[in-house]
């Protein structure tokens, strides 16, 4: 007697969905405004040369609006926490989801990656 083939959980679909837009947008390149990682960066007052001002602000134009403020604490130096989501967020291509299911244990972050929830492991 075959069994029929379950239909994937909630949950695993629903990060099915995340991951493939988080891709689409990857590919379509679609790009922000530069007006606004310009804001941001004027807002971050980072006093550094502009060689890695212009290497922060490619890499802030790459980051995703909803990490762009926690990228910018991170590299101001303001925030361990934020330099930790940051990290793991890039990581793992910009899911939340796909940190908290993150598979290497070898990294030295692995036991303080964000996004747990309260029942951490």
């Amino acid at each position: 007697m075959s069994e029929a083939p379950t239909a994937p959980g909630p949950q695993t679909s629903n990060v099915n969905e995340r991951l493939a837009k988080a891709r689409a947008a990857r590919r379509s390149g679609a790009q922000p405004s530069a007006k606004s990682v310009d804001g941001l960066l004027k807002q971050a007052a980072l006093d550094r040369p502009a060689a890695e001002i212009a290497k922060i602000a490619k890499r802030l134009e790459d980051t995703p609006e909803t990490m762009r403020r926690t990228y910018l604490r991170a590299v101001s130096g303001r925030s361990k926490p934020a330099a930790i989501r940051a990290f793991c967020a890039e990581c793992c291509g910009w899911v939340r989801e796909e940190v908290r299911l993150c598979t290497a244990p070898a990294c030295p972050l692995y036991p303080y990656r964000p996004f747990m929830g309260r029942g951490r492991q």
